[in-house]
């Protein structure tokens, strides 16, 4: 409302720019002249519209002073007041047929009906007003105004995969992350789907946008799937005797996205099984458009010609369908992977269950010793990549190590990191032929000893962290801390105490009588003898168990 001498006239209208429904601008024609005190207008738009923005018109915003807010209850609104005469103000100047107050634009859901209207509220107090003059009511052009939204575009597909992962469903790859985002209009939020459960995806964008669609699936682990068989069909195919038919084929085998199959993808995936070590850029599924590994599209299988992506041009509002990829596990060309959401294991028996070891030579510091592993018994046809261990680095330094037989190393070898100990040996078969391991061959690790060790258990009390892989999964490996450094009691029948040692991880010891009764309990630490102190027990005979987190141990004590 207007309160003045002299009415202008002024007239607000809604004007729409350019061919777009949803954008607009707010221009006042015959503007008053004279100084003001208060200008406030205010659209209201719609409660479906969304994303509203709006920017002050550029002769208020170059005039200074004016305030545009946009409220969450979708009121657009450009003010300004005066406090005092000496804040007083005048619209600023302008070109053309109207000021424009401000410009704004708005986005509905596909379908909706969005309006627009100016409130019929609006303020403009001339500095010369006065409650009891003349109102000047000003009139409004263009209000409402309203925009319908098309119903969008649908782009869909199905994700499929030929390993059968944890998420995949008939070869359906469920929970992929599938991302759409605009290459015409980079301003749009990119949408974010994922697969059901029949690897089914569908994403509703706005039509006449040129988009990119990427999908990701990473939740099963990185090594799952691979094992030494990965690594013989690979040999295979380069070898020339069981070349690739299949172009998923070539996607998996190329380990380390060089767009190539060599011998370097063979050594990648015997890092990732053994040291779980993976090429820069690796991923774990490569998620291929289903166009490229069909119909021989490869031309000859170029892997430099595959895509992960899909585009759509101008997406027609009758949508698009049928962007369909192939999710592939990297490493897995010998299918294996099965749901493995952790690393791949097995309950099955596995051979080389067991290994003996000895220890010679001398104990005392700077003292050479030599570690001797063998196996319990003869294997024919058996499938060996590597077996790791941990040595203390602070108490042994490796100087060599020497396979012989079945044990010989192959390759690089074996590897020890210097900060962890971690010993790792390698045999790795790139051809297709069985190892086979006798009764005396041996893996010797040759040593200088860092710190003293009183007894050959606490030598074998470093053998942690022991797993060995006779097919590419891990395994946990027969000689362990446990079994080799076991617990020792003496002396045995005892008399006023007796001594307990063996364990080589913190341990809860706890003694019972005959009858059952707990009579004594105490933590053991590592590596440490604990004298037990036991002059007022009885004679007679007691039972003892030590826990640890990997295995519990229990014996018979006799007090003379």
């Amino acid at each position: 409302m207007i309160f003045a001498q002299t009415c202008t006239d002024p007239v607000i209208a809604l004007i729409q720019t350019g061919s777009d429904c949803n954008s607009y601008e707010v221009r006042m024609f015959s503007p008053p002249t004279d100084p003001l005190v208060r200008l406030n207008v205010t659209v209201i738009v719609s409660s479906n519209g969304n994303n509203l923005n709006a920017t002050l018109g550029s002769e208020l915003a170059a005039a200074g002073g004016y305030n545009l807010t946009v409220s969450p209850t979708n009121l657009i609104t450009v003010n300004r007041t005066s406090f005092s005469t000496s804040t007083n103000f005048q619209l600023p100047s302008f070109s053309g047929t109207g000021l424009t107050l401000f410009t704004f634009e708005f986005l509905g859901d596909f379908g909706a009906t969005v309006t627009a209207s100016i409130d019929p509220s609006a303020m403009i107090n001339l500095e010369s007003g006065i409650p009891t003059g003349t109102p000047c009511q000003p009139t409004f052009q263009n209000t409402p105004v309203s925009c319908t939204f098309s119903g969008g575009s649908t782009l869909s597909g199905t994700i499929t995969a030929i390993q059968n992962c944890m998420g995949s469903i008939d070869q359906s790859l469920a929970d992929a992350t599938v991302t759409i985002s605009s290459t015409s209009a980079p301003g749009l939020t990119p949408l974010i789907v994922q697969t059901d459960v029949a690897g089914d995806y569908s994403g509703t964008v706005l039509d006449g946008e040129d988009y990119l669609v990427s999908p990701e699936y990473d939740l099963s682990e990185p090594d799952c799937g691979l094992d030494d068989a990965d690594i013989v069909r690979i040999s295979g195919h380069i070898l020339g005797s069981f070349p690739f038919t299949n172009p998923w084929e070539f996607v998996a085998a190329d380990f380390n996205l060089s767009n190539a199959v060599t011998t370097l993808d063979q050594i990648g995936i015997r890092n990732a099984i053994l040291n779980d070590v993976y090429p820069g850029g690796f991923k774990s599924w490569r998620m291929v458009n289903a166009a490229a590994l069909s119909g021989g599209v490869l031309n000859g299988f170029n892997l430099s010609l595959i895509r992960e992506t899909a585009t759509v041009i101008n997406a027609p509002l009758s949508g698009a369908p049928n962007l369909n990829f192939i999710g592939v596990k990297t490493g897995d060309v010998e299918v294996s992977c099965n749901q493995c959401i952790t690393t791949n294991s097995s309950s099955n028996s596995v051979p080389l269950a067991g290994l003996k070891a000895k220890v010679t030579g001398s104990l005392s510091e700077g003292g050479i010793i030599e570690l001797r592993l063998s196996s319990e018994e003869a294997y024919k046809e058996l499938w060996l990549i590597g077996l790791e261990f941990i040595l203390s680095p602070e108490h042994l330094e490796v100087l060599e190590v020497r396979g012989e037989g079945g044990f010989r190393l192959q390759e690089e070898g074996y590897a020890v990191n210097a900060q962890t100990g971690r010993f790792h040996g390698i045999w790795l078969p790139l051809e297709q032929q069985f190892l086979e391991l006798g009764k005396d061959d041996q893996l010797t690790v040759r040593a200088k000893v860092k710190q003293p060790f009183s007894t050959i258990a606490e030598v074998f009390s470093l053998l942690s962290g022991a797993n060995i892989y006779p097919d590419g999964n891990k395994r946990s490996w027969s000689i362990s801390p446990q079994q080799h450094s076991k617990i020792v009691v003496f002396p045995n029948p005892f008399g006023a105490q007796f001594t307990i040692s063996g364990t080589v991880e913190v341990g809860q010891l706890r003694v019972f009588n005959a009858a059952g009764q707990l009579i004594h309990q105490q933590q053991l630490q590592p590596l440490v003898e604990h004298q037990i102190i036991a002059r007022n027990w009885q004679p007679g005979v007691y039972f003892y168990r030590v826990e640890t987190p990997s295995a519990t141990t229990s014996g018979k004590l006799i007090r003379k």
